[in-house]
């Protein structure tokens, strides 16, 4: 019956308990009743002057109701104070815990009943001693004189459906630094994961970020087969589970093969029911309605077509937060794409050496298997699942051994896991899964595209990999699947794959028997570009060449290796020729010597000779590239044989060319007559020439008669030469070449007094040198830097100048002619006097600051001293 006197309607229940309560009866003894008995009459003298009604104690626990919320929370806490500050026998003061609620219980035999009693009740047991907790009932009701509220976000408490968002009571004289409030875990269903999160700790941080953003509420981690979204998704679960007060909960979608079947699946991963017969989305959004809930859907990209689903789920209930994982984006308005990136190389030796643990305990990291396995993340593209599978091949393999077989990588990387989806034992059948995803035209598309090597152009793709069976178009799906990846370079956007997959597309292209057609086309269609890149490399456009070069070199490699395979094939040793004919000048400027050799040496070995202007190009750089090593006899054979195909073919400005290298030769020789013969020869073939050739080629003769005039003491003629041969470059703009005769003027120059101009100069030199990434020639530049500070008497500075020489010259594989090193040991007299010995001749050691230099450093710290040197003169 409803007893008259108690208030009905709204009202607020406090509920208090003493924690610890039966510790402090086995300590206190007898003492513990009067301790209960005076915290009683504390909170009975608070509460009563707080208009409050006691309903009962039981044991150390009391109940009263308020008709007031802001009521209530003063006594609570004034109570905590008087608390705090009393005198307790012992010396030992209970801790008390609080919990407030507002709600509308009912009356029935003088006392309350219905949840929101049960409510408080939670509410307090939640609560630490000392602490008072409050639901955001209680909050609301509350005036707004009311003390302080602490937001502590939602919690689950025992027996009760729906998660309380719970605030603590802040007020002077009460503590305030408590542990998290005593509720149950947010309910989940996501996997346990048997390995540790390895590697992605930043785009953990960011995922969790990015779902923290008020608005966004979808976000589809992207990526390629075994690049850890799933792993990502389920961390990122875990992280935010405590921000969900109705949980995360994990819909895995791999094995779901009819798309109609996503509800169902989502259903019941929930655990939801469904008596009713209704449609997936209705019981679905019907019961996540209210809920605030992070909703995760893994490997949505083979049931993509029900995105909607997804979109009108969300628009039906607004606290859910969905987080998909998958290879193409779901296609929905406000959608956010967080696209998964293959690890970086720390990232990936890390993850690799964790799971190597796991099958060879000791294995450990040290400097002998540190290259090793950062090479074998490499050749996995830094892939997580890639990097797992053949870490867990140690268990078999030696570290050398796993990395020799990862020259064909898909037959190695299987595992035996029997926890593993199918699709994820072997990384085969992982890309196989995107793989049969495509239309028959966006697969065949794939396979073709394995015939670039380091990424390809749109216009490439199409001109290679384009057909009526293959539009160029499905490149946006494939990047979409995430098969291929797009980046934006200041020339043009460009189109790659990770190596795994690339290996993957070349299986079955070789499937399909299109690999012959393929890359024959790839090979003729860089032949051709290369050819157009390599006629504007002494251009204004010169930089332009350079840049399609950088982005395009494995290309031409593949282009050339292919040309190289069966070289008595039609039309193939023409096509290699052809490729040495562009690719002359890039590698020479480039200082790519050792590579330049291999190939020339290559097409040497197989027999075929070509026609005989590309035959004297062939033999005119194997005697650049001869020379560059010092090998002055074999560069003058094969350059005077060079000569004559020119002149059989009546190629004059090659001849003028090849004629000016034969005085280069001469000079090293030592041989100044038969060097002047031969530059005087090629200049009056040079002048003979109408073309935009002739004066390119003059410029060049001029120039080492300049150097040559220098050389033998005659610097008005030297600087007259040098100065014309400029003039001569500028307007075709060749850049380099103007590096190399401004280098040669500085010498001139500082002989005349005129040091802060050379310095300009060097300084300028150096950097055109480094736009091409040039070796050979920039450690020529720092040796002659170094002859500077020898006259300046910087001993210190001459030694470290030619520490990073001799370090560049060693990684190019161009080491000092024995002229170079008389002519340099002579222009460095001053030093070795100083020092008391040769400069040449110091000890390595004594070279080992100047070594010890990265290549970048080297170039800042010689063009810092010469731009000091100039004082901004050019």
């Amino acid at each position: 019956m409803i007893v008259v006197g108690l208030p009905t309607g709204t009202v607020t229940l406090l509920f208090t308990d003493i924690e610890g309560s039966t510790r402090m009866l086995q300590s206190l003894g007898e003492d513990y009743g009067r301790v209960l008995h005076a915290h009683r009459a504390i909170l009975r003298e608070v509460v009563g002057r707080h208009g409050g009604v006691e309903l009962g104690t039981e044991g150390d626990a009391c109940f009263v109701v308020f008709p007031a919320a802001g009521a209530a929370m003063a006594a609570a806490a004034e109570a905590q104070n008087a608390l705090a500050t009393a005198d307790w026998p012992g010396g030992a003061g209970p801790r008390v815990r609080m919990g407030i609620h507002t709600g509308s219980p009912v009356v029935v035999d003088d006392d309350y009943v219905g949840i929101d009693v049960h409510r408080a009740a939670r509410i307090c047991s939640a609560a630490h001693g000392g602490q008072v907790l409050v639901s955001d009932a209680a909050r609301v009701a509350a005036p707004g004189g009311r003390p302080g509220l602490r937001d502590l976000g939602h919690h689950r408490l025992k027996d009760l459906d729906r998660p309380e968002h719970l605030y603590q009571l802040v007020a002077a004289g009460l503590a305030e630094d408590f542990p998290p409030p005593r509720s149950l875990p947010s309910p989940s269903n996501l996997p346990a994961v048997p390995t540790s999160f390895v590697g992605r700790d930043a785009e953990l941080a960011q995922v969790c970020d990015l779902l923290d953003r008020p608005g966004l509420r979808l976000l589809t981690l992207t990526g390629p087969g075994g690049a850890g979204k799933t792993r990502l998704a389920l961390e990122t679960g875990r992280t935010l589970a405590p921000r969900f007060p109705d949980g995360v909960w994990f819909v895995p979608l791999a094995t779901v093969s009819d798309p109609a079947r996503v509800g169902l699946a989502v259903v019941e991963a929930l655990r939801l029911t469904n008596p009713r017969g209704l449609a997936s989305i209705d019981v679905v959004a019907e019961r996540l309605r209210d809920w605030a809930a992070l909703l995760m859907l893994d490997n949505f990209e083979h049931v993509a077509e029900v995105a909607g689903w997804v979109g009108e789920l969300l628009a039906r209930t607004p606290g859910i937060r969905v987080l998909a994982t998958s290879r193409v984006v779901l296609g929905l308005t406000g959608e956010h794409e967080y696209q998964l990136r293959p690890l970086p190389s720390a990232e990936a030796t890390k993850l690799f050496v964790q799971r190597a643990q796991a099958v060879r305990p000791r294995f450990t990291l040290d400097e002998a298997t540190r290259a090793t396995v950062a090479d074998i993340c490499a050749r996995l593209d830094g892939l997580p699942l890639a990097i797992e599978l053949a870490a867990a091949r140690l268990r078999l393999l030696s570290l050398d051994d796993l990395r020799r077989g990862l020259e064909d990588r898909l037959p190695l990387l299987t595992s035996r896991a029997r926890d593993l989806p199918e699709r994820q034992r072997t990384l085969r059948n992982t890309i196989d899964w995107s793989y049969r995803l495509l239309a028959p035209d966006e697969q065949a598309l794939l396979r073709r595209l394995s015939v670039f090597v380091g990424g390809c152009t749109w216009e490439s793709a199409a001109a290679v990999a384009g057909g009526d069976d293959s539009p160029v178009d499905g490149l946006e799906t494939l990047v979409e699947h995430s098969l291929v990846w797009h980046e934006e370079t200041a020339a043009a956007t460009r189109y790659r794959t990770l190596a795994t997959i690339r290996e993957y597309a070349a299986e079955r292209l070789e499937q399909a028997g299109e690999r012959e057609t393929l890359r024959r086309g790839h090979a003729e269609w860089f032949a051709e570009r290369a050819q157009a890149a390599y006629l504007r490399l002494d251009t204004e456009d010169q930089m332009g060449s350079l840049e399609w070069y950088d982005a395009e070199m494995d290309n031409v490699r593949a282009a050339l290796a292919w040309a190289l395979e069966r070289p008595g094939e039609a039309g193939r040793v023409e096509l290699a020729l052809s490729l040495v004919r562009s690719l002359g000048y890039v590698w020479y400027t480039r200082g790519l010597t050792r590579e330049a050799l291999s190939w020339l040496d290559q097409i040497v070995a197989a027999g075929a000779k070509g026609p005989p202007g590309l035959r004297g190009v062939l033999l005119y750089w194997l005697g650049a590239f001869a020379t560059r090593q010092g090998r002055a006899e074999q560069a003058a054979a094969a350059y005077r044989e060079a000569v004559e195909l020119f002149r059989a073919t009546g190629d004059t400005t090659r001849v003028a060319k090849t004629l000016n290298a034969l005085g280069d030769v001469a000079v090293s020789r030592g041989d100044g007559a038969e060097a002047r013969r031969r530059w005087n020869e090629a200049l009056a073939l040079a002048r003979q020439d109408p073309g935009p050739d002739g004066p390119h080629t003059e410029a060049f003769v001029t120039a080492n008669l300049g150097d040559l005039a220098f050389e033998e003491g005659d610097l008005a003629g030297a600087r007259e030469l040098l100065e014309r041969s400029i003039e001569l470059l500028r307007p075709r703009g060749d850049r380099w070449a103007i590096a190399i005769v401004q280098r040669y003027l500085a010498k001139v120059l500082a002989a005349q007094g005129e040091r802060p101009r050379a310095y300009g100069l060097l300084s300028e030199t150096l950097s055109l040198l480094r736009a091409w990434s040039e070796r050979t020639e920039l450690a020529e530049t720092l040796e002659i830097l170094a002859t500077l500070a020898a006259q300046e008497g910087e001993v210190e500075r001459v030694v470290r100048l030619l520490g990073a020489a001799a370090a560049i010259r060693a990684a190019a594989g161009t080491p000092l002619g024995d002229r170079q090193r008389t002519l340099l040991a002579r222009a460095l007299g001053p030093a070795s006097a100083t020092l008391g010995r040769d400069v040449l001749g110091v000890a390595a050691e004594d070279l080992a600051e100047g070594r010890a230099l990265t290549f970048d450093q080297a170039l800042d710290y010689a063009a810092a001293w010469a731009d000091q040197r100039s004082g901004g003169t050019t």
